[in-house]
């Protein structure tokens, strides 16, 4: 594996970064434990699919242990990319008197009211393994749980720029760590069909295997998780409809198509899940421009 996977992309201010899981190991995971190669390759994935310079501390991968690897960035990260968005049109954060709730508000261009999170400390307080708190939450309690409130707040108004991005502020497993270290939330599901007993009904799926021509992809957002051990990276395209995968490579044809304005001939699986019934996508091909030809003229 060491030789084989190269990753190759572009950041958003256009430095290109080149990931191997040897380069991951050596110089970008913190803790003592051990990553798996599966923690590792969808540490590189989320790095190309956000576009974060994980040499600027942008992103890095975090294993104590025999615990689950946790990817972090930072809150400069968060604010940083913010900021170039059109969208965006500056925040406020506040904390009450007894420091035990922070909130922050993201005012966004065409709203007529903020985006506004509220977040409670003992769910974010970071603790030792004794259950004393560690050292920044003891000593800069308040500063942590704004930062809190303001990742989220962020990711909430702009999902489609902080998918799969967490703060360390947020993990509270994680231990003393340097400031600028995103998270796998593990409550999301993948939508595989569950097993469901006779008496549940299950939601009807009439169009299986069509193919549809979407002539405007909005955008493409992502969730991660593990189920049973594994790690796992959804993808939603968003356009007429929601359409659901889990390959990298349709979703990176999907962004490209969205970012070019293009259309895109869409094949996908009606799949139930639950009280919910998705379009799990089977392919997708970007449709290019024909191009106009002059009457002779070669080429």
């Amino acid at each position: 594996m060491e030789n084989q996977e190269l990753v190759k992309y572009q950041t958003l201010t256009g430095q290109e970064v080149q990931l191997t899981p040897a380069i991951v190991r050596k110089y970008l995971v913190n803790g003592e434990g051990k990553v798996t190669d599966q923690e590792i390759m969808m540490f590189m994935a989320l790095c190309k699919y956000q576009n974060l310079n994980p040499f600027l501390r942008e992103a890095y991968l975090i294993k104590y242990g025999s615990e689950k690897a946790t990817m972090v960035t930072g809150k400069e990260t968060f604010l940083k990319r913010a900021v170039k968005n059109p969208r965006y049109k500056g925040h406020e954060t506040g904390i009450s008197e007894d420091g035990k709730k922070a909130w922050a508000k993201i005012y966004i261009e065409g709203y007529q009211v903020p985006i506004s999170i509220e977040v409670d400390f003992d769910e974010y307080a970071g603790k030792k393994g004794d259950g004393s708190l560690n050292k920044m939450w003891r000593e800069k309690g308040k500063t942590m749980l704004k930062k809190v409130a303001l990742v989220q707040a962020l990711r909430e108004a702009f999902p489609e720029d902080f998918g799969g991005m967490y703060s360390p502020e947020e993990i509270n497993h994680i231990r003393e760590l340097p400031e600028n270290t995103i998270n796998m939330p593990v409550d999301d599901k993948p939508p595989i069909t569950p097993p469901q007993s006779k008496s549940e009904k299950k939601p009807e799926a009439p169009e299986v295997g069509t193919e549809t021509i979407v002539t405007g992809i909005e955008k493409v957002t992502m969730k991660t998780g593990l189920k049973d051990g594994k790690a796992w990276t959804k993808y939603t395209i968003h356009a007429d409809k929601e359409y659901s995968t889990f390959s990298e490579t349709i979703a990176t044809d999907a962004k490209k198509a969205a970012e070019a304005g293009l259309s895109a001939a869409i094949e996908y699986k009606n799949t139930p899940y639950g009280d919910k019934v998705y379009a799990n996508i089977v392919s997708l091909k970007v449709i290019e421009p024909e191009i106009e030809r002059i009457p002779g003229e070669e080429g």
